[in-house]
């Protein structure tokens, strides 16, 4: 069991609102429309999330064993520095890709047709990251 305030715990809850948040954007919500599921496998802290939109309606967010346990379209596996890196607009994600900072599993198509979300996907995480700070809390790449 994580701890409450363990730095993945934190990392988890910011993904858990910055998802949440995208996927009221219609770009964003990709997943829904191609009925599909992507998958971070996040270490240094270790932090699984993944988005759903399998049911064809609305994207659902898991985390921790419910999201190991299920299987995805893509998945994802990078370093919550890269992680933070990538979602505050600092990284571009094919450059992450081809330099090794990041693995992808699945059908790169899919993974093109994913990027116009990332721009909301940013604009949320650096919202929650401008938020924790101005209350004070921790936004290190780990939390």
């Amino acid at each position: 069991m994580t701890a409450p305030d363990s730095p993945a715990a934190r990392l988890e809850a910011r993904l858990l609102r910055v998802l949440g948040a995208v996927h009221h954007d219609p770009d964003a919500d990709a997943l829904v429309r191609r009925r599909a599921a992507i998958t971070f496998q996040i270490t240094d802290p270790n932090v699984t999330v993944r988005v759903s939109g399998r049911d064809g309606v609305r994207a659902v967010v898991t985390t921790g064993e419910a999201a190991r346990g299920e299987t995805s379209d893509l998945t994802f596996g990078l370093s919550a520095r890269v992680a933070h890196a990538l979602w505050l607009g600092q990284l571009n994600p094919a450059a992450a890709v081809l330099s090794g900072q990041m693995t992808m599993r699945g059908p790169l198509p899919l993974a093109l047709a994913l990027a116009p979300g990332m721009r909301a996907m940013q604009a949320a995480y650096r919202a929650a990251v401008e938020e924790e700070e101005a209350a004070g809390r921790v936004s290190t790449p780990g939390g």
